[in-house]
């Protein structure tokens, strides 16, 4: 694929880019650069004397999208990313001054977008509605192949980032960047991997990734970067920290079977380690439940890393001990465990009593715990979403919300929860390519099926995405 140009364009003129054909109205001056990383994003700079805060209007024969304001120099130059737009469609940029700004609307720009790539171009989230609809923003996909992709309210694809190589968690973070992990490791094979944390536009801005402890051992076993989830936290000084997971191999009791340990790892902004706590610390070989043997055994399988709000400290997922821990962010003393061998709580109030396999921990601002429960030792076996009271001075996890699919859907890897802004709840079946919304009494919302060419797709995590923009409260 030609690598998209900037045009710079003058009164009355015509110019071609790949993939679009540009025309301005007499008088205007703009440059739009198409995204060399996404084909429904462009780049537009532009001056409008006078104005002190602008944005892009963009229209099609179908739709109208609107971006944010952005604040422009003393000249009234500023630059928006465009993002959003459908594959195949030519638009109208206009670039509209705030309301109360002296300045005229400069002339609009037209450009024809391009076509989505082959591996994208049938791929869709099929609506089924139940008492309702998507509300509009979009949803982002990670953990289904090379590419990372958001879908709008219609189950279309409008934004992505296409590797060269498998990706899997991807997220916004609160600064308005993704973060996304890049390599072929499923957690816990010996394979090179890190994180890039991408600009809207899909430019790499930052890497992160684990590394072995600085302890002068000759012999110090080699930390590979997990794939499950990153956490970008900022300190009341504005200092940004990373939070993530390492992990590495080690030679098991039988000393012929190595076995891999997962690490919580937190770093400043430029990859210094401020913290780690090891599994390998805590865990023993008798906690294991579930191993995945890939010529080693996963012996904890950290997938889920979350921050209460209450303390700042971590509640953690390890899947192969089918346990939650929350450990403290500073000492790195196990505070607890709820669930697996050594489970600490008794748990109320659960039809199903307990979970197994799960994903997905999040810390609600009530402090309850949301989860997403693979359920492997329900009988029979099914997944679903449940959400637990926690009363860490009673030892009590008492069950407070659940939902369960009808018909049920059981899927032993993969899946995720989100408690949404509206008090909904987002619960994606992954392997399944599942995702309904849901209320608060558990009614569905609706449903929708990922699948690409027709066939279901499987995801690790399916997001709620408000905006391409800036960090809103899903």
């Amino acid at each position: 694929m030609d690598k998209p140009i900037a045009a710079v364009l003058l009164a009355g003129s015509v110019v071609s880019v790949p993939a679009c054909t540009i025309a301005v109205s007499s008088g205007s001056q703009a440059t739009l650069t198409p995204s060399s990383e996404n084909v429904l994003s462009a780049s537009l700079t532009f001056t409008l004397p006078g104005a002190t805060m602008a944005r892009v209007v963009s229209t099609s024969a179908t739709e109208v999208l609107t971006s944010p304001y952005v604040y422009l120099d003393d000249s009234g130059y500023g630059q928006l990313e465009v993002l959003g737009l459908a594959p195949s469609t030519m638009y109208s940029h206009l670039v509209e001054p705030a309301p109360n700004d002296i300045a005229d609307a400069a002339d609009p720009i037209t450009a024809q977008t391009g076509p989505l790539p082959e591996e994208l171009s049938t791929v869709h989230l099929t609506m089924a509605l139940g008492t309702g609809a998507p509300e509009a923003g979009y949803f982002l996909v990670s953990g289904a192949g090379n590419d990372v992709f958001a879908l709008d309210a219609a189950g279309t694809v409008r934004w992505y980032r296409a590797f060269d190589q498998p990706v899997e968690e991807a997220k916004m973070q609160g600064d308005g960047t993704f973060t996304v992990y890049e390599g072929a490791s499923n957690g816990w094979q010996p394979v090179a991997g890190n994180y890039v944390r991408l600009n809207a536009d899909g430019s790499i801005n930052a890497t992160n990734s684990a590394s072995s402890p600085d302890d002068g051992r000759p012999d110090a076993p080699a930390v590979y970067t997990d794939p499950h989830e990153l956490l970008i936290t900022a300190d009341a000084a504005g200092a940004e920290h990373v939070n993530f997971f390492g992990y590495e191999q080690q030679l098991l009791a039988d000393r012929a079977t190595l076995g891999t340990w997962h690490q919580i790892l937190r770093q400043t902004a430029d990859g210094k380690v401020e913290f780690r706590w090891n599994a390998s610390s805590y865990f023993n070989e008798s906690d294991t439940t579930e191993t995945i043997a890939d010529g080693v055994f996963d012996m904890d399988h950290a997938n889920a890393l979350a921050i209460d709000p209450s303390d700042g400290n971590y509640i953690a997922s390890f899947r192969d001990t089918d346990a939650l821990l929350k450990v403290d962010a500073n000492s790195g003393a196990v505070l607890w465990q709820l669930s697996g061998a050594r489970n600490q709580f008794s748990i109320l109030d659960d039809p199903l009593a307990g979970f197994q396999g799960q994903h997905s921990v999040r810390v609600l601002d009530d402090g309850h715990l949301l989860l997403y429960d693979n359920g492997l030792g329900h009988s029979p076996q099914e997944s679903r979403a449940v959400e637990y009271e926690i009363d860490p001075d009673a030892h009590t996890a008492r069950s407070v919300w659940q939902y369960r699919h009808t018909p049920p859907i059981f899927t032993p890897f993969l899946g995720s929860v989100e408690r949404l802004a509206n008090g909904n709840t987002l619960v994606a079946f992954g392997e399944a390519g599942v995702v309904d919304e849901v209320d608060p009494e558990g009614s569905l919302v609706w449903e929708g099926q990922l699948s690409s060419a027709g066939e279901p797709m499987v995801a690790y995590r399916i997001r709620r995405l408000p905006s391409l923009y800036l960090y809103l409260q899903p």
